[in-house]
């Protein structure tokens, strides 16, 4: 793996400074973690938004869920650069300041996983380490199958659902924990969105997700506001997100497998879930289950967004995983019993 020493030591497009402001980091003794913030071409030649934390020996790559959230949703997980690690994150195509790709042929999960190889070989990183959130995982997991050689480990947070049934399940479950004036209102703001004016979208956009995330909540919800703020972009790049999502998905298909793939990935893989998570985990257990090398940590007192209720013990379990080690509580899950 890359140090920061000589990713800096790259060339780079640098975006100004105005732009290429974001989250800081505090590290134990006070200080900021260094941050570096650029472009870099990725398949066929879509350019990508990244931004670099940390100047650790071992260096991570943080893949952002979604479709087309942006980079500041994993922006709760740049203090994990505190314990050695250099992190890259980058928007995807037709996401965050990441070029956005208006054809839906060039938004599928193909595309995308051209585009973390890009940024694998920008580095300069013989094999990458991989941290997922939610649809993060489906480039994750069909890259390490592109390019099984790449990849050391994967640490998949909440990971999105791995068929296309567990799909429709999880957002029929979600709905079902929503009051009628809840999803009246919700349906409302999906209607406003291809018509609001500019100004209103950002207001739109919070909504929306402050009421998405209530339902993710539960009993291990600590209520702790996220780092980044994924509607913190300009009116543009919040309306393309439509496209982004829908051309993603409509790519996979409705009845996508990702079980098949699973059985041939050989790398480590720690999928990870909070135990008070309102969402059930049968889903999530299928990633651990079928893959070669897989485990599945339950992260105690947490709900569905670990990084957000138990940062602490999250860090530590991945700081463990990326290590070496399984960590402390992360199991083996058993086949399905047959009936």
């Amino acid at each position: 793996m890359k140090t920061l020493a000589i990713i800096f030591g790259i060339a780079f497009t640098f975006v100004p400074a105005a732009r290429a402001q974001g989250p800081g980091v505090a590290s134990g003794s006070g200080q900021s973690a260094p941050v570096l913030e650029g472009y870099l071409p990725g398949s066929g030649g879509a350019r990508l938004f990244f931004r670099v934390v940390g100047s650790g020996s071992d260096t991570i790559i943080v893949i952002h869920g979604g479709p087309a959230t942006g980079l500041k949703e994993g922006a709760s997980l740049e203090p994990l650069a505190t314990h050695g690690y250099t992190l890259i994150f980058y928007d995807q195509r037709g996401a965050g300041m990441s070029e956005l790709v208006s054809s839906p042929a060039a938004l599928g999960l193909a595309q995308h996983v051209e585009d973390l190889d890009a940024v694998r070989r920008r580095f300069q990183l013989n094999r990458v380490s991989l941290i997922t959130l939610s649809w993060g995982s489906a480039i994750a997991l069909h890259y390490a199958i592109a390019h099984p050689g790449n990849v050391e480990r994967m640490a998949l947070l909440n990971p999105f659902p791995p068929t296309g049934r567990d799909y429709v399940r999880r957002f029929a479950h979600l709905d079902s924990l929503r009051d009628a004036g809840t999803r009246k209102r919700l349906r409302a703001i999906d209607s406003l969105w291809p018509v609001a004016p500019d100004s209103d979208l950002a207001a739109l956009c919070r909504e929306s997700a402050l009421t998405a995330s209530k339902a993710y909540g539960g009993s291990g919800s600590r209520g702790r506001q996220p780092s980044g703020d994924v509607c913190d972009y300009p009116p543009d790049v919040l309306r393309h997100r439509r496209l982004a999502k829908v051309s993603a998905m409509r790519g996979m298909g409705a009845e996508y497998d990702f079980t098949a793939a699973l059985r041939r990935m050989g790398r480590p893989l720690l999928v990870v879930e909070g135990a008070a998570s309102q969402l059930p985990l049968d889903a999530s257990r299928v990633w651990a289950r079928e893959a070669a090398d897989g485990r599945m940590l339950l992260i105690p007192h947490s709900s569905h967004r670990t990084w957000l209720d138990q940062p602490a013990l999250l860090f530590t379990a991945l700081d463990s995983f990326f290590r070496g080690n399984w960590p402390v509580g992360a199991s083996v899950v058993q086949p399905e019993k047959r009936q």
